[in-house]
């Protein structure tokens, strides 16, 4: 009976390490995934700052809720550089009017693509329409000298305005 339990354990213990491994394999495919995904920059040359996209979601929504906006920009330092100095603005407008600055931030970045974003919540008071959130990029790499480099985009959404339901008089 000792050695029938004995045998059990073993195979009880076989069959775990198969799961174990199984996962282990699911890991590192998973991993392989991601490495052939990645979105590295070559070292050749290109732009020092790019704006890939921006997006606002959700595009319609009242005032009270809540605006995820998420950026994707690529930094290329010289290869004299480690990083670049950027700065960041997001800036909420209506039409071509700045209304007000979100983030006003500088940031150490070395090579690569970024995604960074920000969640507002639309305020109150904010009437009902098209507005926009400007994400503006700039950095003034030292080869450069006073020639910054700048890049700009925009997403837009609507605000609109809940009205009430009126209730039935019985």
């Amino acid at each position: 009976m000792k050695r029938l339990s004995v045998v059990a354990v073993l195979f009880l213990l076989v069959v775990a390490c198969f799961g174990c491994a199984t996962l282990v394999d699911r890991f590192l495919e998973d991993l392989q995934k991601l490495k052939e995904n990645w979105k590295g920059l070559p070292e050749g040359p290109g732009e020092i700052l790019k704006t890939e996209n921006i997006t606002c979601r959700p595009e319609r929504l009242a005032p009270g809720e809540e605006l995820e906006v998420t950026v994707e920009y690529s930094v290329r330092p010289s290869p004299s550089e480690k990083y670049l100095r950027v700065q960041e603005q997001w800036i909420l407008k209506q039409g071509e009017n700045p209304i007000t600055t979100l983030v006003d931030e500088k940031k150490d970045r070395e090579r690569g693509t970024y995604q960074v974003g920000i969640r507002v919540l639309v305020p109150k008071r904010l009437e009902q329409g098209s507005y926009a959130i400007e994400h503006k990029i700039e950095t003034c790499p030292a080869e450069k000298g006073e020639n910054c480099v700048r890049d700009t985009k925009q997403c837009h959404f609507e605000v609109f305005s809940e009205k009430p339901v009126k209730k039935k008089k019985p």
